[in-house]
């Protein structure tokens, strides 16, 4: 009898009802709704009363549209009650029976409304909407199913007759849904506030909805127009909005967001690569160095970022990285990240740095080298460098009194070089570097030397050259200090002089008028005779 009733056949259902026993079951009342066969369901009403199901048969004819069926079940419920059938039929589209069910059920009717949106029915909303069975609430929650079922016709509608709220709620939707579409119908309505914007596009952005990004990025800041973010004093929203969603994104390796982000606010550029070196992002590191290089950002934009990087990848022994930007960034500073690496005394980053240092950052490593007298790693830099750095830091260790990397300095200066440096040393008083030299030069230059040290009043260069000169020389280097009133060297030379060259000095001393000297070479002669 179930099927029999289900299928419409009355007369068999009167047959099976005379000529048996069994009965039948509630199927048979809710497969007769279903398939609009009122006749038949009028009939086990009539009969089998005790095995009906109202409430199924009513929501059964309600989800297929069968308004007779339903005008005959309605009235054995209250309004509330017809709330499941409501919905049913709102869900499906059928708006015949929601003229029969609407009179007679509650007047804001939210579920029916959403029920629709989200199956796309426009009509079913247009229905409602009209006869006011839908409050502000139900309005709402109706848009952001919509937006979340993709129906893109029922927010088309709704967009017109939505509030504010609804509006702002259905903005949030579309951009965590990802649905870019409706995200744009939205803004076309929506004047959104900044603090609405900023929530949806850092929320875009750690979704790593790109397409979203970009719409949202196209609204609060112009293609071209970069936003001006200063750390100490924050701007508009949109600042500390992408510099969050740039860092989030530089965390997580999304380079495509990132890549985004970055060519819009190019100011972010230093904070990005350092979130992403932090969070060892090969990708994005990779891509910013690649974006500056090829003129997109300015390297002055992520400096001092990059050097104070290139010193952490120093710092961590990080070989790779270290070549990285060395070879993207000619023109960043190295000078600290050398010191550091001979510090730490790796030799491939020493040797990496050394290639792209310049002179007085190379000849500073010397230094930071003669520090610990680490002799490898000033031979790793010598390898690198040119005969002036030599001689620059020759001079400096020489003056540390590291005579191990003094001599190595030394070794790599041209033979031709050696007259030259020693000259230079006498000039700058520079003692050790004078008697390194000392043995490499004729006595020529040493004798020149001894002179021009004694007329610089260098008492300390000629203390170390006096025993390699003669008489003569010395006699020469007495009247020169003379000359030039040189007091300190006067009283040196003079205990090392004859009375001959004491007499000659004088003369000169008087000759220009130099009263002190003459009274220091006077009483030395005086004893003297």
């Amino acid at each position: 009898m179930d099927g029999a009733a289900s299928m419409g056949l009355v007369d068999l259902v009167q047959h099976l009802h005379d000529r048996r026993t069994e009965g039948c079951s509630s199927r048979a009342f809710t497969g007769a709704a279903a398939n609009n066969h009122l006749k038949v369901l009028k009939w086990l009403h009539e009969v089998y009363p005790e095995v009906s199901e109202p409430m199924e048969e009513i929501v059964e004819a309600a989800r297929r549209g069968h308004h007779h069926v339903v005008e005959f079940l309605w009235s054995r419920f209250n309004g509330e009650e017809l709330q499941r059938p409501l919905e049913a039929a709102a869900a499906n589209g059928h708006v015949a029976v929601l003229e029969v069910l609407l009179p007679w059920t509650i007047i804001a009717n939210g579920g029916a409304f959403t029920a629709a949106a989200a199956n796309g029915h426009v009509p079913v909303l247009q229905f409602l909407l009209e006869r006011d069975h839908v409050s502000v609430g139900g309005l709402e929650s109706g848009l952001k199913q919509a937006v979340q079922c993709g129906q893109v016709k029922v927010v088309e509608f709704l967009l017109s007759v939505a509030d504010k709220a609804a509006l702002q709620t259905a903005l949030q939707t579309a951009v965590t849904t990802g649905s870019t579409q409706i995200a744009e119908l939205i803004l076309k309505k929506y004047e959104a506030d900044d603090t609405v914007l900023e929530t949806v596009l850092t929320e875009a952005a750690k979704l790593d909805h790109c397409e979203m990004v970009q719409l949202l990025l196209d609204k609060i800041v112009p293609l071209g127009v970069s936003p001006a973010f200063d750390l100490k004093h924050p701007g508009r929203f949109v600042d500390l909005a992408m510099l969050s969603a740039v860092l989030e994104a530089s965390r997580k390796g999304r380079v495509e967001m990132v890549k985004l982000l970055v060519t819009r606010g190019r100011l972010y550029a230093g904070s990005a690569l350092q979130r992403a070196i932090a969070s060892h992002q090969r990708g994005v590191v990779m891509l910013l160095l690649e974006i500056c290089t090829a003129g997109q950002l300015m390297e002055d934009q992520l400096d001092p970022s990059l050097k104070n990087l290139l010193e952490k990848a120093v710092d961590r022994g990080d070989v790779e990285m270290v070549s990285l930007f060395t070879s993207k960034f000619g023109a960043l500073d190295t000078g600290c990240a050398l010191d550091l690496a001979v510090l730490h005394n790796h030799h491939e980053i020493t040797e990496t740095l050394a290639k792209r240092s310049k002179p007085a950052q190379k000849v500073n490593a010397f230094m930071t080298a003669a520090m610990s007298n680490n002799v490898e790693m000033a031979k790793v830099i010598l390898e690198h460098s040119a005969q002036d750095v030599v001689e620059r830091a020759l001079a400096k260790v020489a003056s540390s009194g590291v005579i191990e990397i003094s001599k190595l300095l030394l070794e790599k200066c041209l033979p031709s070089s050696h007259q030259r440096i020693f000259m230079d040393a006498v000039a700058a008083y520079d003692v050790e570097v004078v008697k390194l030299l000392a043995g490499l030069v004729d006595q020529r230059i040493i004798n020149r030397g001894l002179i021009l040290a004694a007329a610089r009043g260098h008492v300390g260069v000629v203390k170390a050259l006096l025993d390699k000169t003669n008489s003569s020389t010395r006699k020469f280097a007495l009247e020169a200090a003379a000359v030039e009133g040189r007091l300190s060297v006067i009283a040196f030379l003079r205990d090392r002089c004859d009375s001959a060259s004491i007499s000659n000095a004088t003369e000169r001393a008087k000759a220009v008028g130099f009263a002190d000297a003459v009274a220091l070479l006077s009483c030395k002669r005086a004893r003297l005779e």
